[in-house]
């Protein structure tokens, strides 16, 4: 809707536990003038819509292909990946929300057995 965030302070903290055994942790922090910070190629290159997917287990891993496949068809958006320990971690970001949504929605509809819930079609 073209609103953009300037100036603030962001702060998000997570931590996944499979059987109580933390097997990954993130923390991210902006303050001041986040646009500025978002706006090098080394962060974001302008982008401000901030995606992270993590992935566990062999079976999500064996769509490692496709998933990276899809990443690179997309020229919308800054992608990267690390894979360890059957681990996977994918890090987006996108110039607005709305792209960003259209490659969350065709990764998550490959990791997912599941239909997407409806609000996600709209």
């Amino acid at each position: 809707m073209d609103e953009f965030l300037e100036k603030g302070f962001f702060k998000d903290n997570w931590k996944i536990y499979v059987n109580k055994k933390l097997i990954h942790a993130e923390a991210l922090s902006l303050t001041g003038n986040i646009k500025d910070k978002l706006s090098s190629i080394a962060c974001a290159d302008n982008g401000v819509a901030i995606c992270n997917i993590f992935i566990s287990g062999q079976n999500f891993l064996s769509k490692e292909d496709y998933l990276i496949q899809t990443l690179k068809s997309s020229e919308m958006i800054l992608s990267s990946h690390s894979k360890w320990n059957d681990k996977m971690l994918i890090r987006i970001v996108s110039k607005d929300a709305y792209e960003l949504k259209l490659i969350k929605k065709k990764l998550i509809s490959c990791l997912s057995d599941k239909n997407l819930p409806r609000v996600w079609n709209s």
